[in-house]
């Protein structure tokens, strides 16, 4: 099973409960709060049999997006979410032995940010990380059942 998290989980989530908590409840302890809520699920599928593999979520756009949310954050809060997010959900995964695929590690500049030649559009990785996700794919499910 490939579970596959989304930039959105930093770009909305993370930082409006941050802003609707009005800042008591620092960023670094939602999102430690929301990577251990992901692994007891992670953790689940894989103590009931699941071959499971983890995507971590891609690098944030530069774009300031127009939302009827009350709360976004801006580009560089985003990076920093998106960024610190991955450190600890690929920490749970090795601490649980679960196989972790990186995007951020080919696909981030040096800011955070998507790189231009990884980028399909505002938001989405291009070709270049499927080919980058595929092969890591392959790797972490080799030798498990049903896997071809």
């Amino acid at each position: 099973m490939l579970l596959v998290f989304g930039e959105i989980d930093a770009r909305v989530h993370i930082y409006l409960q941050y802003k609707k908590n009005d800042g008591q409840i620092s960023i670094a302890k939602i999102i430690s709060s929301t990577v251990e809520k992901y692994g007891e699920t992670i953790r689940k599928l894989k103590d009931d049999g699941f071959a499971v593999c983890v995507h971590g979520i891609p690098p944030a756009a530069r774009t300031s997006f127009i939302s009827n949310l009350p709360f976004l954050g801006t580009p560089e809060q985003r990076s920093e979410i998106s960024r610190e997010f991955n450190k600890q959900l690929g920490a749970l995964c090795r601490e649980s032995n679960v196989p972790y695929i990186d995007v951020q590690s080919i696909s981030t500049d040096e800011n955070g940010f998507m790189k231009k030649e990884y980028a399909a559009d505002e938001v989405h990785l291009n070709g270049k990380a499927v080919i980058f996700a595929r092969n890591r794919i392959v790797e972490a499910f080799k030798g498990s059942r049903n896997f071809s």
